[in-house]
Parts: structure tokens; C-alpha cells; sequence
């Protein structure tokens, strides 16, 4: 018989060791796969949120900026304090569910107006 088609209780027995440390070497692959999966999940909490908090910083820095854009390029008089007020209960704008608005009033050669800034939910996110 040839040497190559039998297999010696020692082959078989270092065969069955190898086996072994390839299924612990998977076991430690899956939990360290499990604590970076938490990771990635905690860090996109932590940018979601401060996505949203650069955001409203940015948008509180137009508020400033927005009485003297709104005169400068268009001659609109910002005679109103601009306010944010958040709206619940399924108000529509361009068919869409408001979340939020702001709005400014103001005058142009003495006509008064209104400008309204709707925030659906598609770009609140």
C-alpha cells in the first residue's frame, strides 16, 4: 500500500489539532468582528449628533447673517425677529409633513412680507 493514501493515527492526530486551533481562532474572530460592530454602531450615534449640532450652529449663524443678505442683495428690511417654532400635528408644505419652520418679516418699498423656511423631515435628518 502506498504511503500517501494512509493516514497514521499521528497525521490524523495533528490534523484534529489544527482543526481545533482554527475553530478558536474563529470563535476570537467573531467576537472581536461582534466589539467592532458596537464600535461602528456608538461611533455613527456620536456624528449623527454632531451632525445635528453643527447644523443648528450653521443655522444659527444665517440668522445672524440673513437680515443683513436679505437688504443688501434684494432690499429687503428685516423689521421682524426672526423665530424658529417647531409644529407637530401633520401641517403640509409642498406635500410635505412640516416639522419645523422659521420665518422673518420684513419690508420692501414699503410693502410688507413674510419669508418662511419649511424643514420636512427628509431634511431635518
Amino acid at each position: 500500500m502506498k504511503r500517501n493514501s494512509v493516514w497514521t493515527q499521528k497525521e490524523v492526530g495533528r490534523l484534529d489539532r489544527v482543526m481545533q486551533e482554527l475553530a478558536e481562532a474563529q470563535k476570537r474572530t467573531e467576537i472581536e468582528i461582534q466589539k467592532l460592530s458596537k464600535g461602528l454602531d456608538e461611533t455613527r450615534g456620536e456624528v449623527g449628533g454632531l451632525s445635528k449640532s453643527m447644523s443648528y450652529a450653521f443655522e444659527n449663524e444665517a440668522y445672524r447673517s440673513l437680515p443683513a443678505v436679505l437688504k443688501e442683495k434684494y432690499g429687503i428690511e428685516v423689521k421682524e425677529r426672526i423665530i424658529r417654532a417647531e409644529i407637530d400635528g401633520g401641517e403640509i408644505c409642498n406635500g410635505r409633513e412640516i416639522r419645523g419652520w422659521i420665518g422673518l418679516g420684513g419690508k420692501t418699498n414699503e410693502e410688507s412680507l413674510w419669508l418662511i423656511y419649511c424643514k420636512t423631515p427628509k431634511n431635518l435628518q
